[in-house]
Protein backbone atom coordinates (compact mmCIF):
# COMPACT_ATOMS: atom_id res chain seq x y z
CA UNK A 1 0.00 0.00 0.00
CA UNK A 2 1.06 3.20 0.04
CA UNK A 3 0.44 5.86 2.63
CA UNK A 4 1.04 9.47 4.49
CA UNK A 5 1.85 10.05 7.91
CA UNK A 6 3.06 13.15 10.57
CA UNK A 7 6.67 13.13 11.44
CA UNK A 8 7.87 10.39 14.18
CA UNK A 9 8.94 13.61 16.27
CA UNK A 10 5.41 15.35 16.03
CA UNK A 11 3.08 13.93 18.96
CA UNK A 12 0.00 13.36 17.32
CA UNK A 13 -1.86 10.64 15.81
CA UNK A 14 -2.12 11.20 11.89
CA UNK A 15 -2.29 9.76 8.64
CA UNK A 16 -3.80 8.22 5.69
CA UNK A 17 -2.99 5.32 3.10
CA UNK A 18 -4.54 3.42 0.02
CA UNK A 19 -3.99 0.09 -0.09
CA UNK A 20 -3.49 -2.10 -3.13
CA UNK A 21 -3.74 -5.22 -4.10
CA UNK A 22 -0.67 -6.81 -5.66
CA UNK A 23 -2.10 -7.81 -9.14
CA UNK A 24 -3.58 -3.62 -9.45
CA UNK A 25 0.36 -2.79 -9.10
CA UNK A 26 0.72 -3.39 -12.66
CA UNK A 27 -1.71 -0.44 -13.93
CA UNK A 28 0.00 1.98 -10.89
CA UNK A 29 1.40 4.65 -13.01
CA UNK A 30 1.92 7.42 -10.32
CA UNK A 31 1.11 8.17 -6.46
CA UNK A 32 1.81 10.99 -4.23
CA UNK A 33 1.45 12.51 -0.70
CA UNK A 34 0.18 16.17 -0.58
CA UNK A 35 0.75 15.58 3.45
CA UNK A 36 -0.13 13.60 6.33
CA UNK A 37 -3.96 14.25 5.41
CA UNK A 38 -4.14 13.67 1.64
CA UNK A 39 -3.00 11.07 -0.74
CA UNK A 40 -3.44 10.20 -4.64
CA UNK A 41 -2.83 6.92 -6.49
CA UNK A 42 -3.20 6.94 -9.72
CA UNK A 43 -4.37 3.69 -12.31
CA UNK A 44 -3.88 3.45 -16.05
CA UNK A 45 -6.15 0.35 -17.73
CA UNK A 46 -7.85 -0.41 -21.08
CA UNK A 47 -7.82 3.20 -21.81
CA UNK A 48 -9.14 4.80 -18.62
CA UNK A 49 -7.53 6.72 -16.11
CA UNK A 50 -8.29 6.24 -12.53
CA UNK A 51 -7.47 8.38 -9.93
CA UNK A 52 -8.29 7.57 -6.01
CA UNK A 53 -7.86 10.24 -3.32
CA UNK A 54 -8.13 9.45 0.01
CA UNK A 55 -7.94 12.04 3.06
CA UNK A 56 -8.88 12.39 6.70
CA UNK A 57 -9.87 16.03 7.42
CA UNK A 58 -9.04 17.71 10.41
CA UNK A 59 -11.70 18.57 13.26
CA UNK A 60 -10.94 22.42 13.22
CA UNK A 61 -7.62 24.67 13.02
CA UNK A 62 -6.47 23.34 9.65
CA UNK A 63 -9.95 22.70 7.99
CA UNK A 64 -9.72 26.18 5.17
CA UNK A 65 -6.14 24.61 4.75
CA UNK A 66 -7.08 21.52 4.49
CA UNK A 67 -9.97 21.88 1.80
CA UNK A 68 -7.62 24.63 0.00
CA UNK A 69 -5.03 21.71 -0.43
CA UNK A 70 -8.11 18.79 -1.60
CA UNK A 71 -9.90 21.36 -4.12
CA UNK A 72 -6.22 22.41 -5.69
CA UNK A 73 -5.56 18.22 -6.19
CA UNK A 74 -9.11 17.80 -7.55
CA UNK A 75 -9.05 21.05 -9.88
CA UNK A 76 -5.52 19.09 -11.49
CA UNK A 77 -7.31 16.07 -12.32
CA UNK A 78 -7.76 15.70 -16.43
CA UNK A 79 -11.51 15.70 -16.89
CA UNK A 80 -12.07 12.32 -18.71
CA UNK A 81 -10.12 10.83 -15.50
CA UNK A 82 -12.43 8.59 -13.24
CA UNK A 83 -12.10 9.86 -9.76
CA UNK A 84 -12.50 7.98 -6.51
CA UNK A 85 -12.57 10.27 -3.08
CA UNK A 86 -12.17 8.55 -0.20
CA UNK A 87 -12.88 10.52 3.07
CA UNK A 88 -13.94 10.67 6.73
CA UNK A 89 -14.66 14.70 6.51
CA UNK A 90 -14.81 14.36 10.87
CA UNK A 91 -18.75 15.74 9.92
CA UNK A 92 -20.65 16.90 13.15
CA UNK A 93 -24.26 16.43 13.87
CA UNK A 94 -25.77 18.45 16.63
CA UNK A 95 -28.74 16.39 17.56
CA UNK A 96 -30.19 16.76 21.05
Amino acid sequence: GFYSRVEESEETNGGVAVAVRRHHKRALTAWGAVNERIIWVKFSSRNVTKMIVSCYAPTEEQKESFYGQLQAIMQKIPKRDMVFLMNDFNVGTDYE
